[in-house]
């Protein structure tokens, strides 16, 4: 009977080690599974918009194991809650995007972060809600408005002799004593006449040089 006794023991230590091991495995598995990777975020950002155009947004969001959600994060001006856009993939690619509308908003300013989940619940984030990303945005009218005031106190193109070489200036040196010359010369006959008069100031004689660069 204790023969019995001891087989009966035996077998139930070995089927206890065995169903210890056997409940083990799947943690063991699962502990070398674990993703404790966030997902990568990489994206440009574009600081202007035209106010009553569709922003978009577009992000390279990359994971190393399985990537869940790209979420978009929004709000028209700094006092508004925010609102989310799933952020969408394009086939083949690693590119998410969303588009923002801004028909009809009269706000100088879109606020917005990224966020990125994975499978495994690690998240990253681009921009925070206190702290968000800004892209300005820009009435229509005012791009148009800035090129022209540019275009307008453009400076004249002037003639540089800094960089002209030596034969250049001894020309244009003697260009200016012919020229002072023929002023001399116009000042010297300013007497006028009656039908020619002569003008108020006879030493002064208006003269414009217009030279192009050889």
């Amino acid at each position: 009977m204790s023969a019995l006794r001891r087989i009966l023991a035996v077998f139930l230590a070995v089927a206890h080690i065995t169903a210890t091991g056997m409940m083990a495995m799947p943690s063991a598995a699962l502990a070398q599974a674990s993703d404790g990777e966030p997902p990568t975020i990489s994206f440009e950002r574009i600081g202007e918009g035209v106010l009553g155009d569709t922003q978009v947004f577009s992000a390279s969001v990359t994971d190393d194991r399985e990537l869940a959600t790209v979420t978009l994060h929004y709000r028209l001006g700094e006092s508004s809650d925010y609102e989310s856009a799933l952020m969408r993939p394009i086939a083949g690619t690693a590119i998410h995007s969303a588009s923002v509308e801004t028909r009809g908003s009269d706000e100088t300013v879109l606020q917005y972060y990224i966020e990125a989940r994975d499978a495994a619940g690690n998240r990253s984030i681009q921009g925070f809600a206190f702290d968000p990303i800004e892209r300005a945005l820009i009435s229509p009218e005012q791009p148009a408005s800035a090129a022209i005031a540019a275009t307008a106190v453009e400076p004249a193109q002037q003639v540089s002799t800094n960089s002209m070489s030596t034969g250049r200036k001894v020309l244009y040196g003697i260009l200016g004593i012919v020229v002072v010359g023929a002023i001399a010369s116009a000042a010297g006959d300013s007497g006028g006449s009656r039908d020619n008069p002569a003008a108020d100031d006879p030493g002064t004689v208006p003269v414009r040089i217009l030279v192009d660069a050889l």
